[in-house]
């Protein structure tokens, strides 16, 4: 399970999308219990999705992308 407020830019996510882990660009709350989350998965296609407390369970933090672009477990 991972939080809504543990989800930032950098962060590879598993559970946005169904199979595989995307990489977190940008979120956006909408009040406290949605975020927008703009994301590149896998193919380098950037989408975006809303997401809200009841999508926590589901969600699973991969790894964080340092700038120098190596990921790193979590």
């Amino acid at each position: 399970m991972l939080e809504l407020e543990h989800i930032r830019s950098g962060a590879l996510v598993d559970g946005l999308i169904p199979g595989r882990a995307v990489t977190v660009m940008a979120t956006t709350w909408h009040g406290d219990h949605d975020v927008e989350v703009i994301y590149e998965d896998g193919d380098k296609r950037i989408d975006r999705t809303l997401i809200s407390r009841a999508d926590e369970e589901r969600l699973s933090l991969a790894a964080i992308r340092h700038t120098w672009g190596r990921a790193s477990p979590v």
